[in-house]
């Protein structure tokens, strides 16, 4: 690896959920479905409700968590980042309110609207960019320790790591828990994987998501943490 260069590296992880879940039984009593309908069809089993606040709220918790266990000093970080298609506000950006919400008094911000394709800052069909992606980085599938998909619908997951040719085992997955959670569910994945230690430095990760626009991208990874 000492013959790459990198121009960004991921060196810190956080993420916060809140704490109320609703499971597919809840939508037996509005609407006309049934678990087993909604599981077959999605791969979601629940997902969590934020009863009071913003997404402002979210993302600070989810960057406080961050700060708290990778030691970072707010006042460290440079710039902020929120990719929301729901943001509190038009105005200000979603970024400045999380900014003084965390004390990151010397860094700016702005929000990027590309739906579920957000995190990844490009623009997604998934399956075929992902394969091409591979090739790119002269990657095969057994260099690859994980895909992390967009969690939209476990049907789109499963059709991209076939074409990618990698196993179930190697894709990360936590739809069945979160649903689709839009631009959170990749960073969801990757810290859930590395605080259970699946997730190891200098394996390789293939990220990619689509969304609304129509957007979608993907990027290799090699985790430095």
């Amino acid at each position: 690896m000492s013959d790459k260069r990198f121009n960004a590296m991921i060196t810190g992880v956080g993420m916060y959920t809140p704490d109320k879940v609703l499971d597919n039984k809840y939508f037996e009593s509005i609407v006309e479905t049934n678990d087993e309908w909604i599981k077959t069809r999605t791969g979601i089993s629940e997902r969590r409700i934020l009863e009071d606040g913003a997404t402002s709220d979210l993302a600070a918790r989810a960057a406080l968590d961050l700060f708290e266990k990778h030691n970072v000093d707010p006042k460290e970080i440079d710039a902020i980042i929120v990719a929301t298609v729901t943001p509190d506000m038009f105005f200000p950006a979603t970024a400045c309110l999380v900014q003084n919400k965390i004390g990151a008094i010397n860094a700016w911000g702005f929000d990027l609207s590309a739906a579920c394709s957000g995190f990844l800052l490009l623009c997604k069909q998934v399956p075929y960019v992902s394969a091409e992606l591979m090739e790119k980085s002269n990657l095969k599938s057994e260099d690859i320790a994980y895909l992390v998909p967009h969690q939209a619908n476990l049907r789109i997951i499963d059709a991209t790591a076939q074409r990618m040719g990698i196993s179930k085992d190697k894709v990360m997955i936590n739809i069945d828990k979160y649903g689709n959670t839009t631009a959170a569910t990749i960073p969801l994945c990757l810290t859930e994987y590395y605080r259970a230690g699946k997730v190891k430095k200098g394996d390789n990760l293939i990220l990619s998501a689509f969304g609304a626009g129509y957007t979608w991208g993907a990027i290799h990874v090699v985790w430095a943490i």
